[in-house]
């Protein structure tokens, strides 16, 4: 596992976490990860932030965000992996989402 993983996965195991901000100058991952998957976990997750280095990167990542029920805040910039379907499969599952 990648020095990026284990990081995420460390992240991933802090199921008390209410924010998570993963917007940053430089990648954690290659861009094959899906690093949506490390977050189902952190089911008290109320504001989340990635950017385009850090994903979400592909298509079948995106899906992860809608077990993420609690979050009012979710802030995506530039990632190549939110289609308009994932778009609205986002907005429809997280209907506490009060910023996108």
């Amino acid at each position: 596992m990648e020095e990026g993983q284990q990081l995420l996965a460390a992240v991933g195991a802090a199921t008390s976490l209410v924010e998570l901000d993963l917007s940053a100058d430089g990648s954690l991952l290659d861009e094959e990860t899906d690093i949506c998957s490390y977050f189902t976990g952190l089911q008290r997750l109320t504001c989340l932030c990635l950017d385009s280095i850090n994903g979400p990167h592909e298509k079948t990542d995106t899906p992860q965000l809608t077990k993420l029920t609690r979050l009012a805040e979710l802030r995506i910039r530039g990632a190549w992996g939110i289609d308009d379907a994932a778009a609205t499969a986002i907005a429809r599952s997280l209907t506490q989402l009060t910023a996108l």
